[in-house]
C-alpha cells in the first residue's frame, strides 16, 4: 500500500537506501485497473509489468531509472531535499501550480473500461478475493514465509 500511496504523489524524493516493490502476486491479489493505470501512466507499462509480475524489490536507483522517483539522496539529506523542493514550489505563483497541476490530472485521466471490460476485470478481482491462495498469501506473509499457491 505505501507504493501506490507515493505514487499518488506528484513528486516523489527517496533515500538511496530504499527499495520498492508491489508485492500482489506474492499475495495472490490482483490489483484494480484505477491503481494499475497510475502505475502505467507514471513509469509505462513495460515497467508496470515487471514490478508487477516478477513482485521483485527493486533498489532507489532503479526506480529513478523506471521514473517511479524523481530525486535521490544520501538519507541525511533526504528531509533537507524535500523541504528545498517545496519550498522552490511555494515560491511560484500558487495559482499557476494549481491550474498546472488540474490540467495535468485532466490530462492523465483515464476513460472507463468498456463495460464488458470493466465487469469481466471485476469478475477476476472477486475470483481471486475469494480464493484459496488469497489465504494461503496472507498466512505466508504473517508466518513471513514464501507462499505455496496452488491457483484455486
Amino acid at each position: 500500500g505505501g507504493l501506490e500511496m507515493a505514487i499518488a504523489c506528484d513528486i516523489r524524493v527517496s533515500s538511496d537506501q530504499a527499495a520498492f516493490g508491489m508485492t500482489p502476486a506474492r499475495l495472490g491479489i490482483i490489483y484494480r485497473p484505477a491503481g494499475l493505470m497510475r502505475f502505467v501512466h507514471t513509469i509505462g507499462l513495460p515497467a508496470t509489468k515487471e514490478l508487477f509480475y516478477t513482485a521483485r524489490k527493486v533498489s532507489a536507483r532503479k526506480a529513478f531509472d523506471i521514473k517511479l522517483i524523481n530525486r535521490i539522496c544520501p538519507p541525511e539529506e533526504l528531509e533537507q531535499v524535500a523541504r528545498e523542493m517545496a519550498r522552490e514550489i511555494a515560491e511560484n505563483a500558487p495559482l499557476s501550480i494549481r491550474g498546472t497541476k488540474r490540467i495535468l490530472s485532466m490530462c492523465m485521466e483515464f476513460r472507463d473500461l468498456p463495460p464488458g471490460e470493466a465487469a469481466e476485470a471485476e469478475e477476476l478481482i472477486r475470483r481471486c478475493m475469494e480464493s484459496r491462495d488469497l489465504l494461503e498469501g496472507k498466512k505466508a506473509f504473517l508466518e513471513k514465509r514464501k507462499p505455496r499457491f496452488q491457483g484455486r
